[in-house]
């Protein structure tokens, strides 16, 4: 795989070869529908019930699925995800999580 982009476009492909012009929000429903997929395996593993299947293998193919219905989505949107993830990582990494330590003998800042 040379890159996301370059596979947004093969998806971009795949999904009017197969399904014409899908309208957004039926690809937005696809996204959705496989999120669900992956939340069932990782829900099913930790309260350790249908052990018949395997969570892990299920977990690996939804978490693709989804990436997959994303970039079909964001063809549709008109949107590079590759930058657009670029973009959001580049803020989403400035934020601090942690909370702020403090001194109990000084006053906060004004």
């Amino acid at each position: 795989m040379d890159s996301l982009s370059a596979l947004q476009s093969e998806v971009a492909a795949w999904v009017h070869r197969n399904f014409g012009d899908a309208p957004l929000l039926d690809q937005a429903a696809v996204v959705c529908e496989e999120a669900g997929e992956l939340i069932h395996h990782v829900l099913k593993a930790k309260q350790g019930i249908r052990l018949e299947e395997n969570h892990s293998d299920g977990m690996r193919d939804a978490l693709a699925d989804t990436v997959i219905a994303c970039l079909a989505f964001a063809s549709i949107a008109g949107i590079d995800l590759e930058q657009a993830l670029a973009d959001t990582w580049f803020l989403v990494s400035q934020r601090n999580w942690k909370p702020q330590e403090t001194n109990s003998c000084t006053a906060p800042p004004q």
